[in-house]
């Protein structure tokens, strides 16, 4: 009986590190031109897309910073230990959010497919959501 409990207990183990491990990483979603839609149907001034983008960040503190290329960098580090940085690209009409980079996120690239632990694309979907409430207000 100890020995087919034992055997049972292995088994679970196995079977709830598989689970864990299916978990650990997914695959990492980037955001490509997003159309831009303002609650006055106008077409917005850049800079106002711009000031948008920083507000909407700031909500659930990403920190928004120019780029040399003309994108801004955001960049959010969470309990003093997760950080992720995306480049947004923008302009008049859309813009685009994509993976910079990252620290303690388990990002790799699995035959030719980029995963990241799944938190990353919550908080990326959330600046996203964020961004486009800002936007709406224009």
């Amino acid at each position: 009986m100890k020995l087919l409990r034992t055997a049972f207990l292995i088994c679970l183990t196995m079977l709830s590190m598989s689970a864990y491990a299916a978990r650990s990483a997914v695959p990492l979603v980037n955001y490509d031109n997003i159309a831009i839609v303002t609650g006055s149907k106008n077409v917005p001034q850049i800079d106002k897309v711009k000031q948008a983008i920083r507000v909407g960040g700031a909500v659930k503190g990403w920190t928004i910073e120019d780029a040399a290329d003309g994108s801004l960098t955001a960049t959010i580090v969470v309990r003093d230990k997760h950080k992720v940085v995306v480049k947004i690209d923008y302009d008049a009409s859309k813009y685009s959010i994509h993976y910079k980079d990252s620290a303690v996120m388990k990002y790799e690239v699995n035959n030719g497919q980029a995963v990241i632990h799944p938190f990353y694309n919550v908080w990326v979907e959330n600046l996203k959501n964020d961004i486009n409430i800002e936007l709406l207000k224009l």
